[in-house]
């Protein structure tokens, strides 16, 4: 993943700074990265190492030499460099550039820990821009180019209690049980005992995967729903079978109504330009005529494939599967009910 790279990268520089001169070997990198960053869940081999300090050398972030040695791999050393993460200033624009787009991006994901760190070098990578002569008024740096949006209409994120995610992130980053009161929507607050097994930023949600004392199925709980949060001294154990990615890959995050059925769909030439270009499903095909075309694809029947069809209005008519143009055709009828024709009169 990008962020757990970011981290390495941040703490490689740290280490090979903390002593002038010094010669380490891949696998004094290795070991120290992993006592800084085992209890925060990161781990990785030697080998990932490897390919980190020749991907640093080849940046051209810093300047290192490396040369070889007894052990597998090589020994690397920090020549003078004009990147210090201690200096108020950077003086390298390309490393300054990384870290305040990843401070924009990364943060929610990152361990506390980390979050301030990073946010430390994105004000220090503010300067360095701010600092530089611009050749004219009209020139406008990288990061002033560059955005990230939502689909569709962008929701306001709701309040989020300062306690209740610092206590999240340090059991995640702990391995530690959390007690937390829960609530659903107009219900009191429970109080259980979880193990934390992820967390999921769905913009501008923050969802904890988690496991409920005595229930062996995984579920969601919306952060911004639970009121108070502590962690516990027990271990979090999760099972060796549990994987996030792939957790989320069958459904986790939402309803999944059928794993996989054949969309067929009338669409205008309008949309099907957008749809030949951006896929809607796999093994996508157009049959194309003068009043409108066909697409055909494999799709997963998703609560949130039907909300975008239905969303699609008189663009699309669903042909087959009938399980998804029974249910926009009922969503349909209850919206003709809610919006009644007014008289003429």
């Amino acid at each position: 993943m990008a962020a757990n790279k970011t981290i390495r990268w941040l703490e490689i520089l740290r280490l090979l700074e903390s002593e002038e001169n010094k010669w380490w070997s891949t696998s004094e990198i290795h070991e120290s990265l992993q006592n800084q960053l085992s209890r925060q869940g990161v781990q990785f081999e030697i080998r990932t190492i490897q390919r980190d300090m020749v991907e640093i050398r080849k940046s051209g972030l810093v300047e290192l030499t490396k040369k070889s040695g007894d052990e597998p791999g090589c020994r690397w050393r920090l020549n003078d460099s004009e990147f210090n993460v201690d200096r108020k200033r950077f003086s390298n624009p390309d490393l300054a550039l990384i870290v305040l787009l990843a401070s924009r991006h990364l943060t929610p994901l990152l361990p506390i820990e980390v979050q301030q760190r990073l946010n430390e070098l994105a004000e220090r990578s503010e300067t360095h821009f701010k600092s530089r002569a611009l050749p004219a008024h009209w020139v406008r740096p990288w990061q002033n180019k560059v955005r990230i949006m939502q689909r569709g209409h962008a929701l306001l994120q709701p309040k989020l209690e300062p306690q209740v995610i610092g206590e999240i992130y340090q059991a995640l980053d702990r391995h530690k049980k959390l007690s937390l009161s829960y609530f659903k929507p107009g219900r009191t607050a429970q109080t259980d005992v979880y193990q934390p097994l992820g967390l999921v930023y769905k913009p501008p949600l923050f969802y904890l995967v988690v496991l409920r004392e005595g229930n062996p199925r995984p579920h969601n709980l919306a952060v911004h729903r639970i009121t108070k949060a502590e962690v516990l001294t027990e271990d979090s154990v999760a099972s060796p079978g549990f994987d996030l990615d792939q957790y989320l890959e069958q459904g986790g995050m939402e309803k999944i109504h059928g794993e996989n059925v054949k969309l067929v769909v009338r669409v205008t030439h309008k949309l099907s330009d957008h749809w030949e270009s951006a896929h809607i499903g796999r093994n996508q095909t157009i049959e194309k005529s003068k009043d409108a075309n066909i697409i055909t694809a494999d799709v997963e029947d998703s609560d949130s494939l039907r909300r975008y069809l239905l969303g699609l209005g008189s663009q699309i008519r669903v042909l087959s599967p009938d399980s998804i143009s029974n249910w926009i055709a009922n969503e349909a009828r209850s919206l003709a009910d809610t919006y009644p024709k007014l008289n003429n009169s």
